[in-house]
């Protein structure tokens, strides 16, 4: 680390050593440097690679991680997004929802009790729609 940061050019790995901070795919790297990362064991030093104009590099591998295709998880994370978005469907309904049980009323709705005359001035239907041209 004390050389890296003595020797690098790099301004985003300088103050860390050398230290890269994130994951790079396999399939974003390419020739010489892909081929020898991806079979360097944990803990082995890689290098030196050309990586531009005076500029050469070697790299200590930390830690690898397996990378699942998209095709082989494709279906479990549809099947998980169509169940999170279904139970938000059935939440949001249930927030939203009036129920009305049988033998109760809808609210602001008139009720006549059985035996009771109609109301005097009941709410007039829409008119029909005219025919007319």
């Amino acid at each position: 680390a004390q050389l890296a940061t003595e020797n690098t050019i790099d301004p985003r790995t300088k103050a860390t050593g050398g230290k890269l901070d994130n994951w790079v795919p396999l399939n974003q790297l390419q020739g010489e440097l892909g081929t020898a990362i991806a079979a360097a064991q944990p803990g082995q030093v890689v290098g030196p690679f050309e990586m531009g104009p005076g500029a050469v590099a070697l790299l200590k591998i930390d830690e690898t991680r397996s990378q699942t295709p998209i095709d082989e998880v494709r279906d479990q994370i549809k099947a998980e997004l169509e169940k999170e978005l279904t139970q938000k469907a059935i939440e949001d309904a249930r927030t939203n929802a009036t129920i009305i049980r049988e033998g109760e009323a809808a609210p602001g709705a008139v009720v006549t009790p059985p035996g009771a005359p109609a109301p005097a001035n009941p709410t007039p239907a829409a008119p029909a729609p005219s025919g007319g041209q």
